[in-house]
């Protein structure tokens, strides 16, 4: 799709016109977003269209705006000819189903990157939360104080569960839940009808993560997107959001917290800590480990086999040659090896990396003064739509299997390779260089000697043997520097 606009080699960079573009062709011609968003709420009832609306909330971020107060004020906002009232109507307006509209582009999104992946390619949801602050506010709905464990102090606000899709290369987010503490400050609305999606997502404000965790994975997997894994940090450990996760077909990927006790699946003995069951596990070897791995089949308190994992937690400067310093990852599935366990749980940094993205570039927390949840809410799922949108552009651009299914018939598919990995392929290409020369430079010059030992090579012969020699060289060198760049350039 992006191929096709003249515009694709502009930079996202330069904030104009001209650069929206690409962007446009993503929204209209990939996403279809004018198709797709009267299924969602987005009707037409008097008034402006909201398809405008929505592209005028859309592009806001890109033109630099704070808030939507400032963007109504700009030139920009002009282009898209509605009015500001029209915008806060449809925000506010509790039938719009924005949680609905994300997973639904979502979907879209991850139809077209599954296949540029191998059919048995692993593909898992990623699930994590991050706090969305609205300091001195406590007039603002559904507001709770809330302790932050990342910044270690009570904030004001609210946060945000999240569910994300990642293959490795990129990242999708598909659910985002706002969640709020037992210590509810500004007042929640009960004039809203129930039935609605504003009805909804208040009830939901007032659920624990994971009833939230197991109701989103369940819209997931009900929309048939291929997943089968799931990452999670410390915080999501439960037993009992396990085996919920394993009833909808989800095998769960989570790493421990230092106080978890299990049994010996070997020997069947009492609960103990992770300490002791680090002596007891196996040395596993994985290439480019900065450490000791190891491996162990536990059980849990209800008799459930798990496998536990061991890697060095380089992270631990004071005591870094402390055999100790370990984090435990437990998987629910047995099948996997340590090495895939700790491969796909190094995933779960996607979404500490969207976080960051939305936050910073896309106007998560900043672009919303409302004190009505319902904005508030379609603001988080805008920001989360921006960062599809550019993925999409980014994974297109940068994946060639994506082109077409004539470069997708011809080149190989992507796999997750190790640094060391990567170097041993280099390795093994430059030691091959010397049999290449010998192949392709000498094999004529021995033939000309085996037929008349005593032929003289001329001064032209002399110097297309060098130049012979010279090019395999510089394609070897090449080849190389090329492979570590589009090592550097697509791997995630």
């Amino acid at each position: 799709m992006i191929a096709k606009n003249k515009n694709n080699d502009k930079s996202l960079k330069q904030i104009n016109k001209k650069s929206f573009t690409t962007i446009d062709a993503v929204v209209e011609e990939f996403v279809n977003i004018t198709n797709l968003l009267p299924s969602h709420g987005f009707k037409k009832r008097n008034g402006h269209s909201p398809i405008s609306i929505f592209k005028a909330l859309f592009y806001q971020a890109f033109y630099g705006s704070s808030n939507l107060f400032r963007f109504a004020d700009s030139d920009h906002f002009k282009n898209f000819d509605i009015s500001s009232h029209a915008a806060y109507r449809l925000l506010n307006n509790e039938r719009v189903n924005w949680s609905k509209l994300l997973l639904s582009v979502g979907e879209k999104a991850i139809r077209e990157l599954v296949k540029c992946n191998k059919v048995t390619h692993i593909n898992a949801l990623v699930i994590d939360d991050t706090p969305y602050e609205r300091a001195k506010a406590k007039n603002v709905e559904g507001a709770s104080s809330t302790f932050d464990h990342v910044s270690g102090r009570n904030i004001i606000g609210n946060h945000i569960l999240q569910i994300g899709w990642t293959d490795g290369f990129s990242y999708i987010p598909l659910v985002n839940r706002m969640v709020a503490s037992k210590h509810i400050i500004g007042e929640i609305r009960t004039d809203i009808d129930h039935r609605t999606y504003g009805g909804k997502i208040r009830r939901d404000l007032q659920r624990t993560k994971p009833e939230l965790v197991v109701k989103g994975c369940k819209s997931i997997v009900a929309n048939e997107i291929p997943v089968s894994h799931v990452l999670m940090d410390s915080w999501f450990y439960s037993e009992d959001l396990i085996n919920q996760l394993q009833g909808l077909g989800l095998e769960s990927i989570i790493r421990l917290k230092s106080n978890i006790t299990f049994s010996d699946a070997n020997t069947g003995e009492l609960p103990t800590n992770l300490k002791t069951l680090y002596r007891r596990a196996s040395e596993v070897q994985i290439p480019g480990s900065r450490g000791l791995v190891k491996e162990i089949n536990v059980l849990t308190k209800s008799g459930k086999e798990m496998k536990l994992v061991f890697v060095p937690n380089i992270s631990m400067q004071p005591n870094k040659n402390d055999k100790n310093n370990f984090i435990g990852i437990i998987s629910s599935d047995l099948s996997l090896s340590a090495e895939q366990i700790t491969t796909l749980y190094l995933r779960r940094w996607s979404i500490e990396t969207n976080f960051r993205i939305e936050k910073q570039f896309l106007g998560l927390g900043k672009e919303c003064q409302a004190q009505n949840f319902d904005p508030i809410n379609a603001f988080v799922n805008l920001s989360s739509l921006r960062y599809i949108v550019l993925e999409i552009m980014r994974r297109l651009q940068i994946d060639g299997k994506s082109l077409g299914l004539i470069f997708m018939d011809q080149a190989e598919y992507l796999q997750e390779k190790t640094f060391v990995d990567a170097i041993r392929l280099i390795k093994s290409m430059l030691e091959e260089l010397p049999k290449e020369i010998e192949k392709n430079v000498f094999g004529w010059v021995k033939k000309i000697v085996a037929k008349n030992p005593k032929t003289k090579i001329s001064q032209r012969e002399y110097d297309e043997l060098s130049n012979g020699i010279y090019k395999s060289f510089e394609k070897a060198i090449n080849g190389t520097f090329e492979f570590i760049s589009n090592l550097f350039r697509t791997e995630v």
